[in-house]
């Protein structure tokens, strides 16, 4: 049985007699509780959106979590003014100290 076949048994279930009044009020019950094929493929299509949708948002959310800690990561590295300021001391301190070296060589 192919699907188009199947829709159309969901769609137009062969009628069920029944004697019993109390058997065929509960099997319409459950003719109208059961959705049709289309339906539930409906649902499964919204569903897959939705799931589509959930994946985007956790790695764009991934990606923000990383730009930041990139970010931070950078602006740590960054010399602050006072540690630049001791750099640039350290580096003229053993610039005279190389000059003071070669003249007295």
């Amino acid at each position: 049985m192919d699907v188009l076949e199947t829709i159309q048994v969901v769609q137009n279930p062969p009628e069920m007699h029944s004697s019993d009044e109390d058997e065929s009020a509960e099997n319409a019950i459950v003719k109208k509780t059961i959705p049709h094929v289309v339906e539930i493929a409906k649902l499964f299509g919204e569903l897959e959106h939705l799931a589509t949708e959930c994946q985007v948002q956790d790695a764009l959310s991934h990606l923000r979590s990383a730009k930041r800690a990139f970010l931070i990561a950078k602006h740590i590295r960054k010399p602050s003014q006072s540690r630049q300021a001791l750099i640039t001391e350290c580096m003229q301190i053993g610039m005279t100290m190389a000059r003071s070296n070669a003249d007295s060589q």
